[in-house]
């Protein structure tokens, strides 16, 4: 077995954090070749496709083209959440024995993942969230941490209708203090466009971001 498989495995079975895998993929340069050649055209053009039911980041990887190493390696707090879902739910297709498990060096990057809220991120924004997460009771069991959490993120950061599907990492914008709602986003060619929308002042702001 090539070493760069064994990298990919050793990861996917959580005996490897992902700040090391990090640093060993870029020494293994057929990892992503090998990786992204397992992401079938299939499993692209089908959303109900068996292979949706293990990795949870299909939004991500399509809104960059379903390009496997661009989109893990795609920083913002979904970072390591991310990277670790592709890569493993990719390598269980061609070893469905292993058994996945969540690398050591458990971050609040992986913590705002698995609340569905790797989404919001930023300068500004990483200030609020540290707040609102440093506010919540310290005696709250695992589960009701992430649901109040969830609550309470979701009120700090409005969505009109859907989540912005960042192609690089998250940079929503704050005015005063205060986060502004995303409307909607826009492709146009290599260029993506995240409309927001500042209450207080009643005006747009727009961001640009490249595939």
């Amino acid at each position: 077995m090539e070493n760069y498989i064994k990298t990919a495995i050793r990861y996917a079975e959580g005996k490897m954090s992902g700040g090391d895998f990090e640093i060993e993929q870029a020494s293994e340069p057929e990892l992503w070749p090998w990786l992204q050649s397992l992401l079938t055209e299939e499993m692209k053009t089908d959303p109900k496709h068996e292979f949706w039911n293990i990795c949870h980041s299909r939004s991500a990887l399509e809104a960059n083209n379903f390009r496997v190493k661009a989109t893990a390696l795609t920083f913002g707090y979904g970072f390591f959440g991310n990277m670790h879902d592709i890569v493993s739910s990719l390598v269980k297709t061609v070893y469905p024995d292993i058994k996945i498990k969540t690398p050591p060096s458990y971050t609040k990057y992986d913590f705002m993942y698995e609340i569905g809220m790797d989404y919001v991120g930023g300068k500004e924004a990483d200030i609020i969230v540290q707040d609102i997460l440093d506010k919540l009771p310290s005696d709250l069991k695992k589960s009701e941490r992430k649901r109040e959490a969830k609550n309470e993120l979701r009120k700090a950061f409005p969505i009109t209708k859907r989540k912005p599907l960042w192609v690089q990492e998250p940079e929503w914008p704050v005015s005063n203090g205060k986060p502004l709602k995303f409307i909607s986003q826009t492709k146009d060619g290599e260029k993506v466009c995240y409309e927001f929308y500042d209450e207080a002042n009643d005006c747009k702001t727009i961001i640009e971001q490249l595939l």
